[in-house]
């Protein structure tokens, strides 16, 4: 019976002076994804959640200058998720921009694409993460499904036009050409086509 008594308070004890210790590494974690969210773009994409994130991060740093230690604990959690979060949207509509100006570039933006990009905006500004998340990834996929097309049929037209003697030269390159083609690879058929009749 003494032994469970002193194992209880031994317990308290110890749960006490956690408490009482300065929360240096969650503060320095949320710090860090603050940091991260606001390098990702999270001002221009993510407001609301980052906006909480600071909010909170600003929280944890009072409680921790009046030495409440488990509060500061608590908000630094807070911030750290709410940064977190903000970083997720910002990056998924930050790949989708870059996939779109891909796309763009290759002439094979869509208008699916671009508007699924502004519905992950717009969702974003109206502090739904997770629709922007998911329009985001939508964009991307779509205009990475423009880029690929548009890749294909450049493919197939080098297939075409290729001369006489590069067809001899580059049989090799000609067929995998052609099995990248069936297999739906833009960037590989076109680079194979490139090479062998360029």
């Amino acid at each position: 019976m003494n032994f469970r008594n002193l194992l209880v308070g031994l317990s308290c004890v110890a749960g006490l002076a956690a408490c009482a210790v300065a929360p240096t590494q969650e503060m320095a974690d949320a710090r860090a994804e603050l940091k991260a969210a606001e390098e990702a773009g999270a001002k221009e994409y993510a407001g609301a959640p980052l906006a909480s994130a600071r909010r909170g991060m600003a929280e944890a740093e009072q409680q921790l200058a009046l030495g409440n230690f488990s509060d500061a604990r608590d908000s630094a959690a807070l911030a750290r998720e709410d940064a977190a979060r903000a970083k997720a949207v910002a990056d998924a509509i930050g790949r989708a921009r870059k996939a779109l100006d891909r796309a763009k570039a290759a002439k094979a933006a869509s208008a699916a694409a671009e508007e699924a990009l502004q519905s992950a905006q717009d969702a974003a500004r109206g502090g739904d993460d997770r629709l922007a998340v998911a329009e985001a990834v939508r964009a991307e996929q779509l205009a990475a499904l423009g880029e690929n097309n548009a890749a294909l049929e450049e493919a197939r037209q080098l297939l075409q036009s290729c001369p006489a003697e590069n067809r001899a030269r580059h049989a090799e390159l000609l067929r995998k050409a052609a099995e990248a083609i069936a297999d739906g690879k833009g960037a590989a058929a076109l680079d194979y086509a490139a090479k062998a009749c360029r």
